[in-house]
């Protein structure tokens, strides 16, 4: 038992929600619209700032949608795909369509 709490203690050092507070900051949400958006209290949003506390899976994947990003993203695994989720959605959808032409291309050769 005591292997399983020091790997998710290590796993939990990994996390690093540093960025919720980024993107809150660029939609220029203060804590309260985040919260009211994702359904958790005001406290809960300052602790997933500060790292004090990591979020379920549920409410992972609703600041996810609130912040327009991956859960991956707000976790800190996936930063280096920061410019991708700045695009507006128009962009966004130019990215997919350029992603899925290189798929076809990879497929023809």
């Amino acid at each position: 038992m005591r292997n399983d709490v020091e790997k998710y203690n290590k796993t939990r050092e990994k996390i690093n929600m540093s960025n919720i507070k980024k993107l809150r900051k660029e939609l220029d949400y203060n804590q309260t619209k985040l919260q009211h958006k994702v359904g958790v209290s005001e406290s809960s949003i300052q602790a997933y700032e500060q790292n004090v506390k990591i979020p379920s899976l549920v409410n992972a994947y609703n600041l996810a949608d609130a912040l327009n990003c991956s859960i991956d993203f707000i976790v800190g695994r996936i930063n280096e795909l920061e410019n991708y989720y700045k695009l507006s959605k128009e962009n966004k959808t130019k990215v997919i369509q350029y992603i899925n032409k290189l798929h076809h291309e990879e497929k023809e050769k």
